[in-house]
């Protein structure tokens, strides 16, 4: 199934999310922000890998053109999509039915 532990991502993530997820305004007080929080999140790990990949073109091949390339390549990567739909839909699922995977 998994493990509960951070061990394939890294926790900078979780605190990232949580911290959205208490700073993001609503306008319903019985609304939830953990969803937008992780698309947020998702989105601004995304943006930073491409920045990364972008410098990282840049040292070893030197040329801007190349840089964009991969840097464009690597942000839309499919893995990343389906990565989204995964996990955001996993999510919401738990969080709308404020069930966890031991509960029955």
């Amino acid at each position: 199934m998994g493990y509960a532990s951070p061990m394939l991502y890294p926790t900078i993530t979780h605190y990232l999310t949580a911290l959205l997820a208490i700073i993001i305004p609503s306008s319903n007080p019985a609304s939830n922000n953990v969803e937008i929080a992780c698309d947020i999140a998702f989105f601004i790990n995304i943006f930073l890998s491409g920045v990364a990949i972008f410098y990282l073109s840049i040292y070893l091949f030197k040329n801007k053109l190349v840089a964009y390339i991969s840097a464009i390549i690597y942000a839309s990567y499919p893995y990343h999509l389906a990565t989204l739909f995964v996990i955001t839909s996993t999510s919401l699922i738990k969080i709308n039915n404020k069930k966890t995977l031991f509960q029955h």
